[in-house]
Order: structure tokens, then sequence, then C-alpha cells
């Protein structure tokens, strides 16, 4: 949806940034079509004024004659060159049969309103610019802020009952990347602080770098990302046959969390001052091939427990 969106935007860039185009071409032609009558005059600059658009579009006011007669008349600047002064000579090509049109060195006879061609040439270019720079942003933004298409393809992780239900009040997103396979996303219960901040109302599986009652930052698609406030826990992935040996191992340790995921997976949040002897424990059942689990404590391995 997001890259639709750019597209459309890019889309919208072109056709202004193409219409303004078109505008400037046509007054050039209308520029070309006047001196194609090989009629020229010598006119004085009588000075210039803002036109309607502001005072960066300039509208100068010449005089000159033709055939015994005055002709007063307005150019708009069209070329890139500085526009004469009040006071100069300048030499312009005029149509016989319309003597008041005139057409000189990046200048032609038209209404100010004719300016329009670059505001909305000037808007169109902004346009692109701008949703590049944002999708060239996404293509280099961390993997807590991936844009949404990136996932859609992958799989969704939902914790059927968070350990702080009742104080959330809506949810979060983490993203896992894996290398070889589809990203997984994790739903977490939250409590919403603010509109860049939220406050994690369950126990992580996928991501063990966040804890329960961690405050992170929060982009607008609603990813998880910096951690503003650690809460002190530290988070344990466990895969196990038997659940009954975790919950049991969880009594043992005073504020420690444990939520049941799916089957054989449960998620553990405990204090770090006794995390340490927990780590052990799991490390001894893992040996013993009893369990597989996952926390920040492992560096042997980093990668969640999918």
């Amino acid at each position: 949806m997001r890259t639709a969106r750019r597209l459309w935007w890019l889309l919208a860039g072109l056709a202004l940034a193409g219409a303004g185009a078109l505008g400037l071409v046509s007054l050039n032609q209308r520029a070309d079509d006047i001196r194609a009558g090989n009629t020229t005059v010598g006119a004085q600059v009588l000075g210039q004024r803002d036109s309607s658009f502001g005072r960066h579009f300039k509208v100068i006011g010449v005089e000159y004659s033709y055939l015994g007669q005055i002709h007063r008349t307005d150019l708009l600047d069209i070329g890139w060159a500085l526009p004469p002064e009040a006071g100069d000579r300048i030499t312009l090509a005029i149509d016989p049969d319309r003597p008041s049109e005139a057409a000189g060195p990046g200048l032609v006879s038209g209404a100010a309103w004719r300016y329009w061609y670059q505001p909305v040439g000037f808007l169109g270019i902004m346009v692109v610019l701008v949703t590049m720079g944002f999708w060239i942003r996404s293509r280099w933004t961390t993997p807590d802020e991936e844009t949404a298409e990136g996932v859609l393809a992958g799989r969704m992780l939902v914790h059927p009952e968070a350990a702080w239900a009742d104080r959330a009040d809506g949810t979060i997103l983490t993203l896992v990347l894996v290398a070889g396979e589809q990203p997984w996303e994790e739903e977490l219960a939250a409590r919403h602080l603010n509109a860049q901040s939220s406050e994690i109302c369950a126990v992580p599986f996928l991501q063990t770098r966040l804890a329960l009652g961690d405050v992170v930052r929060v982009n607008r698609r609603g990813y998880a990302g910096a951690v503003t406030r650690p809460s002190g826990l530290v988070t344990f992935a466990v895969r196990c046959s038997e659940p009954a040996d975790v919950h049991a191992l969880a009594g043992e340790f005073a504020g420690t969390t444990v939520e049941e995921i799916g089957t054989a997976l449960l998620a553990v949040a405990a204090p770090a001052e006794t995390a340490g002897r927990i780590h052990e424990r799991l490390r001894t059942w893992e040996e013993q091939g009893r369990v597989e689990y996952r926390s920040s404590l492992r560096i042997d391995l980093d990668t969640p427990l999918i």
C-alpha cells in the first residue's frame, strides 16, 4: 500500500513538472511565432513590477514605436539571463498584424497569469524529489523500521495471553529478519504512553533484546525501535516438551514471569539479578537435550528460536 501511494505521488509530481515544462514550451513557441514575422523595433524599458504570482515573477513594461504609433506592452521573463532594467534600450521582434505582441531575448508578451508554469513546475519537481527521498530512505532503514510491505509475505507470532494484558491498551510490532528465510513479525501487547513510545506488556519471544515492561520508541507504522527506558528484566525464549519444568524453574525465582505462546513455546521474563542462574539452568537442560533456548545472555547463538 505504501509503495502504491509513493508511486502515485511520483506520478503526480512528474505530471506537474511536465505541465510546467509544457507551459514554458508554449511561451517559447509564442516567441518563435512572433519572430517569424521578421519585424524588429527598438524599445525603451519602462520598468519592472511584481506579477500576481509575487515579487519573484517580474513583468517588464516596454514602449516602442511602429508605423507612427506608440505601443506599450508587458513582457514576461522566460529566459535565464537577468531581465533588462528601467531605461535600457532593447531590440524586440513584433507581429506586424498585432504590433502589441512582441518578443525579445528571453522575453515574450503575455498576461501575468501565464507565469503559472513556474510554480506548477517547481512544485512538481519538489514532489518528485521528496518522494524519491522517502523511497531511498526506506531502503536504508533499520530492521525495526522496515516497511510493512516487507513482511506481508512473512509470518506473524501472536501472544494469546499477554502477561500484563490488563494494563495494555493496544499492540506494537517487532520485525525479525533471518537470512534465507521469510521475515517474522511478533505482535506484542503494549500500553500507549505518547505518540512515539509504548510500554511492552507481553514477554517477547522472537526479540529477546526486548523485555516485559521496557518502554520503547515506536515509529508511525507501529514497529518497536530503541529501548528508551529498560525494565531491568531479561528475556528467555524456550522450546521444550515439558512446560511444567519451566514453570517450576520460574517459581524458584521471585519476580519471574512465564507466558505460554503456543505448543512447547514459552517466553520468560526474569529480574536481572536472578537471570544468570536461570541462564545456567537452561544451558544445562539444553546440553541434556531437554530444551532449546535463546536469550540476550547467550553469546553463542543470536538467531531467534523459530
